[in-house]
């Protein structure tokens, strides 16, 4: 059952994540939604209810908290929504996530 409220973009973004304490790292960012996306990286140890900062798409300074984490691969909820132009803008890059 897939529990998604939004249409995600299957965006193949760069991106960086920061955390308080930690050195910043590269992750890859992809299924984008008005309020969140999934980060992809090496050694992520990031934790549900982890509280981050991260930066796509020309987007910096995006504050989000970590709603699941497996292994290389998390899930982010955005502290405040992407305005809807910023949603057509990658969508006008980017086909629409299954």
């Amino acid at each position: 059952m897939d529990r998604r409220k939004e249409d995600r973009l299957a965006v193949d973004l760069l991106g960086v994540l920061n955390r308080t304490g930690k050195a910043p790292v590269c992750v890859d960012v992809s299924q984008v939604s008005a309020n969140g996306c999934r980060l992809t990286g090496r050694n992520l140890d990031l934790h549900p209810g982890e509280q981050i900062e991260l930066a796509f798409g020309g987007l910096v300074g995006m504050q989000a908290e970590v709603q699941w984490a497996h292994g290389d691969m998390a899930g982010v909820r955005l502290a405040a929504s992407l305005h809807p132009a910023i949603m057509r803008y990658f969508a006008s890059f980017i086909r629409l996530a299954g």
